[in-house]
């Protein structure tokens, strides 16, 4: 199946946007902070970039991957987030997977057996 990879890192963000079919990915690694700080800096960082860009230098996927962030900021409730996992709260560094695909967003933890 074919699809376009990229991979981006940004000071305390490592992001991949993977787009096949209308699905998009990124990763966060969380801690110290919380799932939503991470997040937050991420998209504040990306946002800096983009601004600081020449227009012609932008490209889709970081576009893709900036609007991901922003919705995944305005859609989660991370007061629940927080409350289910050590690895949201930060208290355990992990990198979180945030999925947007025809059915919403979901999240995961890159290693599995973390989220437990």
């Amino acid at each position: 199946m074919g699809g376009s990879r990229v991979h981006a890192t940004v000071a305390g963000f490592d992001g991949t946007t993977d787009i096949v079919k209308k699905r998009k990915q990124l990763l966060l690694q969380v801690g110290p902070h919380c799932i939503e700080t991470a997040a937050r800096r991420a998209r504040d960082t990306l946002e800096l970039a983009l601004l600081e860009s020449d227009e012609r230098s932008i490209s889709t996927e970081d576009v893709a991957t900036f609007e991901l962030l922003t919705k995944f900021l305005s859609r989660t409730d991370f007061r629940r987030l927080r409350s289910e996992n050590a690895g949201y709260r930060g208290e355990v560094p992990q990198i979180v997977i945030v999925v947007e695909d025809e059915t919403g967003l979901r999240l995961h933890f890159q290693n599995a057996d973390a989220s437990e």
